[in-house]
């Protein structure tokens, strides 16, 4: 099963640099005949077009972005956000499993 992934809406604009704050951050998690889609900002589940973010392929084994690794600052930064949150939705909790899990893999 897929994970979530966290992508920079505005990668384009960046080209080379490292991570800014204040870009437009999603998480998106390939499903078997749609993708959901995150907004950190707004937190919570958002329509959009897959062409307003970095272009990425996926089937339901594999889920794969032409995009950049972020630092283990920020998915540490994220991971206290979203552990601050009183309520959690269930796509809360499952990309906070997620990033428990890669914050163990960098560790």
């Amino acid at each position: 099963m897929s994970e979530w992934i966290l992508v920079d809406a505005d990668l384009s604009r960046y080209h080379s640099t490292k991570f800014k704050a204040g870009g437009r951050l999603y998480f998106l998690k390939a499903g078997r005949k749609n993708v959901s889609i995150y907004d950190l900002a707004l937190r919570k589940n958002v329509s959009l077009k897959l062409s307003a973010i970095p272009k990425f392929y996926y089937t339901p084994e594999e889920f794969t972005f032409g995009t950049h690794h972020f630092s283990t600052k920020t998915w540490k930064s994220i991971l206290k956000d979203f552990r601050g949150y009183t309520k959690k939705t269930r796509n809360e909790k499952d990309i906070l499993d997620t990033l428990k899990k890669i914050n163990r893999k960098k560790s």
